[in-house]
């Protein structure tokens, strides 16, 4: 797992693997430090989700703020676990791996930061290996 701040948005990118509660923790770090009032959440997942502890976490350091949140992911778990998480908080929206538009415009974001956040979340992508099959093929 990746996470990182830029501006009013964090950008988080999972592998399939799930994150651990110390990745959790540092990546809870992010909202802790913020003015929940201004802050978006975008996030890919190839499958990752917070466990049902983490997702605890996260709702408590929330609280009331119902922050716009867009998850892009292929993954029917992450999805699940993405509902889950948009029943304290109905700003939460789940996409398909590449609708990278709709995302960007469920949080408002401007062309400018679309142009970041998309090269932010495909450069973590990189880093951590994560690669998706062409439409109809296997994954490795």
């Amino acid at each position: 797992m990746i996470a990182t701040r830029s501006d009013a948005v964090i950008v988080y990118v999972h592998t399939a693997e799930a994150p651990s509660d110390v990745e959790w923790d540092l990546a809870m770090r992010f909202f802790e430090a913020a003015d929940l009032k201004y802050l978006r959440v975008l996030v890919y997942t190839d499958g990752a989700a917070p466990n049902a502890s983490q997702r605890a976490r996260l709702n408590g350091l929330l609280g009331s703020n119902k922050l716009p949140m867009a998850v892009l992911t292929p993954s029917v778990l992450a999805r699940a676990a993405g509902t889950a998480i948009s029943w304290f908080n109905p700003n939460l929206r789940i996409f398909g791996p590449d609708d990278y538009e709709a995302a960007f415009k469920h949080l408002g974001a401007s062309a400018d930061e679309r142009s970041a956040l998309r090269a932010l979340v495909e450069r973590f992508k990189g880093d951590l290996g994560v690669r998706r099959a062409l439409v109809g093929q296997a994954r490795p």
